[in-house]
């Protein structure tokens, strides 16, 4: 054997130890490695499902505890009505609010009804023009109102600035929100 072709014999050799080493020691632990970090990330996914479910769950066992609180004298919680005409009780409520503060309702929309263990929760969304000052007044008295009425989904955009100068009414916002109400009532 020439010592050129020993060398490149020799060579080759270590390559080869070097190559069985990387599959049979390191590939094996890279692999398993990122088997792991896959693992992790799906469990870290499932923990903050987990945690934003723990959440609305502790927010509707509160809304649960006032209820069941209100729910002896039964002065906050709508009963004895179908869920229809208490939402159609809603929406008068609120429009009267609405136009009562000099503001312009533009639709309203019944929600659907969910149930929430003994009660019913069921809305309305409600489209408005105003101005700042109606709006705070407006979700004041509706959160203040001797029924239980939460509002939620607020969403306020100022109306567009050329039909704003067109008009000459400064300040008008356009908002959308819901408002809920809770009753006890199964009757359909």
């Amino acid at each position: 054997m020439t010592p050129t072709l020993s060398r490149l014999l020799a060579i080759t050799l270590v390559l080869v130890i070097i190559k069985l080493s990387w599959s049979l020691l390191i590939a094996p632990y890279k692999k398993t490695y990122h088997s792991q970090q896959e693992q992790i990330a799906s469990t870290q996914k499932t923990i903050k499902e987990a945690q934003q479910k723990s959440a609305q769950q502790e927010q509707l066992e509160n809304i649960k505890k006032h209820l069941e609180d209100t729910r002896g004298s039964n002065s906050r919680v709508f009963t004895g009505e179908s869920a229809s005409i208490i939402a159609a009780k809603l929406q008068d409520i609120v429009k009267s609010l609405v136009e009562s503060n000099g503001s312009t309702q533009t639709s309203s929309q019944i929600l659907r009804l969910e149930n929430i263990n003994e009660f019913q929760k069921l809305g309305v969304k409600i489209k408005i023009e105003t101005n700042l000052r109606a709006i705070r007044k407006i979700f004041y008295e509706l959160e203040n109102y001797s029924k239980l009425l939460i509002i939620d989904k607020i969403e306020i955009v100022s109306r567009d600035k050329k039909r704003t100068q067109n008009s000459g009414v400064e300040g008008l916002l356009k908002a959308t929100f819901s408002v809920y109400a809770f009753m006890t009532a199964t009757i359909e």
